[in-house]
C-alpha cells in the first residue's frame, strides 16, 4: 500500500478539509469533510472518501486560473471578439428588451422587474442561512455599540424613507419567489460620506441549490470603460466630479419581485437575540450585492436621460461618463462649466436623486452651487485615482511592505492591493508578479511560510532603490498638455522572456503624456518563441492606441491625428 502512495508529489488540504493525496495512479480524495450545517440547511453528515480523481487535477486547475490572470490583462484594450459572444449578445438583447417593456414611470419615480433566467432551478429561501449570519453580525457589532447603533439606525432610516418595508405577516406572498438575504457592515472611516455601509450577499446559497444572483440575468455590460472615461478626464481644460446621492435606492423595485429581497433584523437592539426579537423586511428598492443591480441603475438613468430632451448633448456626455455614481463632465471655461453642473443637478432632480460632492478646479465653481453640494476636500479620488484639484495634478502611489510571515497567500493579498487601472505602475509590479508566478513554478503550498532564502528574494524586490516599489509616490499633471489642435498618439511595444508590454503616449508641441501601460506576463504552462511574444505584445499595442483613439474621440478633431506604433 506504501509503496502505490510513495510518488514525489505533495499533498493538498482543501477548504472543505478533505485532502488530496498523490498515489503511482493519480491523486486519492481522502479525509473527512468540514461542513457548515446551518447554511446546509440539512442534515450534518460525517463520511470518509475515497476516490480516484485525474492527476494533479486541483492544482492544475488552480495554476490553470492563475496562469490566464498573469497572461490575459485585458482592461483597457479592445479584444476583437467578433462573433464569439453571439449566445451572450443574443440573452442580453432579451434582457434589455424586457427592461423596456417593464419599467414604469410614476408619480414616486421608476419601477423595474427583476430578470429572471428561463427554467432557473427552485430558489429556496435561505432564511436559515440569514438567521445565522444576523447572529454573527449582532455578535461582531455588539463588540462596538457605536456601529451597532448607526447599523440600526441605518435601517431605521430607510424604513422610515420607505426604502424598505416591514413584512408584517412573513407567511402571506406577493410574489412567486420568497428568499432571504443575509448582510453584513463595511467600514471605511476615511470616507466623508457613509462610513458605514450594509452590504448585502445574493450570492449566499445552500449546498446544492441556486443563490439569489444564479437566477438573475446580470444584463448586458452598459456601464462606461473606466480606463476611457480617467483618459478622457485628463483631456479638458476644466473638469467637474459629482457623486449621485444614494443612487441604487432610487430605483423602484415592482411588488411582485420584493419578497426576492426579504432580509432580517432585530426589533431592538438591547434584547438579546432569539426568534421573538427577529424582524423581516424587504426591499421597496433596487440594492447592491444583486449582481442585475449595475445593469437595472444604469439602464434606468438611460432610460431617464432619453427624455431629457432640453439638453441632448449633455445627456450624451453624462451617459459616456457616468460610472455607476461617479459623474465626470468637461469643460472650455467657468461658464460652461458652472451650466453643465445646474443643468446635471436638474436632470437628476427630475428623477428623483441628488447630485452632490461637486468639485472642479474651477475655483468659481463653488459660487454657484449651494454649499451642501459641494465637495468639503479639495483632495478627491476620481474613479480610484487621487485628484487635488487645487493644484490640478493626479497623485500615483504604490506600498508593499514586507508581512510576517510571508506566504505565497501574503504575497498574492499585497499584489492585488494595488489599484493600477491604467498601467503607471507596470515597470514596479512586473518583478512582483514574477516573483509570485516563480512561487507557482515551485508548488508552494498556500499557507507555508517560505524558506529564507526564497523570502530574502521577495524582500530584496521590495526594498530595491531602483524600482522603489515601497513608498513610490509620483504627481502628475491631470491634463496632457493645452493645446489640443495637433497631437500625435505613440504606441510603444516590446517583449522578454519574462514579460510583455506596451504603453501609449499623447504628444503635442509642447509636451508629452504617458496616457496608458498594459502588460503581461509570459506563461508557465506553455513556451513561446520570442519572435511570437514581439508579435503579442504588437497586438496588445496596436489594440491600446485603438482604445486610446476611440475613447479620446481622436477622429472627431477639426485636425487629424497621427499615431504611430513601434516595435523592434
Amino acid at each position: 500500500m506504501w509503496n502505490f502512495l510513495d510518488v514525489p508529489h505533495p499533498r493538498h488540504t482543501l477548504p472543505s478539509g478533505l485532502q488530496l493525496v498523490p498515489s503511482k495512479l493519480g491523486y486519492l480524495l481522502t479525509g473527512q469533510q468540514m461542513r457548515a450545517p446551518q447554511e446546509e440547511q440539512g442534515d450534518r453528515t460525517d463520511r470518509v472518501e475515497a476516490t480516484l480523481v485525474n492527476s494533479f487535477t486541483n492544482f492544475d486547475e488552480e495554476l490553470e486560473r492563475w496562469d490566464k490572470y498573469w497572461t490575459m490583462d485585458s482592461a483597457g484594450v479592445c479584444e476583437f471578439t467578433g462573433t464569439k459572444n453571439a449566445e451572450k449578445d443574443a440573452t442580453n438583447a432579451k434582457v434589455a428588451k424586457f427592461f423596456e417593456e417593464m419599467i414604469e414611470k410614476r408619480e414616486d419615480g421608476y419601477y423595474i422587474r427583476f430578470p429572471y433566467k428561463e427554467n432557473h432551478p427552485p430558489l429556496p429561501t435561505n432564511k436559515a442561512i440569514a438567521l445565522k449570519r444576523l447572529k454573527t453580525v449582532l455578535e461582531t457589532l455588539r463588540r462596538t455599540p457605536e456601529l451597532l447603533n448607526d447599523y440600526d439606525k441605518t435601517f431605521r432610516a430607510q424604513q422610515e424613507i420607505g426604502v424598505i418595508e416591514e413584512v408584517e405577516n412573513p407567511s402571506h406572498t406577493d410574489g412567486a419567489i420568497v428568499h432571504y438575504i443575509p448582510h453584513q457592515p463595511v467600514i471605511t472611516p476615511q470616507k466623508e460620506t457613509t462610513k458605514l455601509r450594509i452590504v448585502f450577499d445574493a450570492s449566499a446559497h445552500s449546498k446544492g441549490s441556486p443563490s439569489l444572483n444564479d437566477v438573475l440575468h446580470q444584463g448586458p455590460l452598459i456601464l462606461p470603460e473606466l480606463y476611457a472615461m480617467l483618459l478622457r478626464f485628463r483631456t479638458p481644460k476644466y473638469v467637474i466630479i459629482s457623486d449621485v446621492e444614494k443612487v441604487f435606492l432610487q430605483v423602484r423595485l415592482h411588488g411582485a419581485d420584493r419578497d426576492a429581497t426579504r432580509f432580517l433584523w432585530v426589533r431592538d437592539i438591547n434584547e438579546p437575540f432569539g426568534i421573538h426579537n427577529v424582524a423581516t423586511f424587504r426591499f421597496t428598492r433596487v440594492t447592491f450585492g444583486l449582481n442585475v443591480s449595475p445593469y437595472l441603475l444604469g439602464a434606468t438613468i438611460n432610460h431617464h436621460l432619453q427624455s431629457a430632451m432640453q439638453n441632448e448633448e449633455l445627456a450624451k456626455e453624462i451617459r459616456e461618463n457616468l460610472y455607476v455614481d461617479n459623474l465626470i463632465l468637461s469643460a472650455a471655461t467657468p461658464s460652461e462649466a458652472a451650466r453643465k453642473s445646474l443643468e446635471a443637478r436638474k436632470i437628476f432632480e427630475e428623477m428623483g436623486t441628488n447630485l452632490r460632492e461637486f468639485l472642479s478646479n474651477d475655483e468659481t465653481l463653488r459660487q454657484q452651487l449651494p454649499e451642501n453640494a459641494c465637495a468639503k476636500s479639495l483632495v478627491q479620488k476620481v474613479l480610484g485615482i487621487t485628484w487635488n484639484s487645487e493644484t490640478d495634478r493626479l497623485e500615483v502611489r504604490c506600498s508593499l511592505t514586507v508581512s510576517d510571515p510571508i506566504t505565497k497567500r501574503s504575497v498574492a493579498r499585497q499584489i492585488a492591493s494595488i489599484y493600477d487601472p491604467m498601467g503607471w505602475l507596470v515597470p514596479l509590479l512586473v518583478p512582483a508578479k514574477k516573483f509570485q508566478q516563480d512561487l507557482w513554478r515551485e508548488e508552494f503550498d498556500w499557507d507555508t511560510k517560505l524558506p529564507p532564502e526564497v523570502a530574502s528574494r521577495w524582500i530584496e524586490i521590495l526594498e530595491n532603490q531602483s524600482i522603489k516599489i515601497n513608498g513610490f509616490q509620483k504627481s502628475l499633471p491631470r491634463r496632457y498638455c493645452t493645446d489640443l489642435s495637433e497631437l500625435t498618439l505613440a504606441v510603444f511595444a516590446d517583449a522578454s522572456e519574462v514579460a510583455i508590454a506596451a504603453c501609449a503616449y499623447l504628444f503635442s508641441e509642447c509636451n508629452s503624456s504617458l496616457m496608458i501601460a498594459k502588460s503581461k506576463l509570459s506563461s508557465i504552462k506553455t513556451k513561446t518563441t520570442m519572435p511570437k511574444l514581439e508579435m503579442n505584445a504588437l497586438t496588445i499595442a496596436t489594440r491600446l492606441a485603438f482604445s486610446a483613439a476611440q475613447a479620446l474621440k481622436l477622429h472627431e478633431l477639426e485636425r487629424s491625428t497621427i499615431i504611430y506604433i513601434f516595435s523592434d
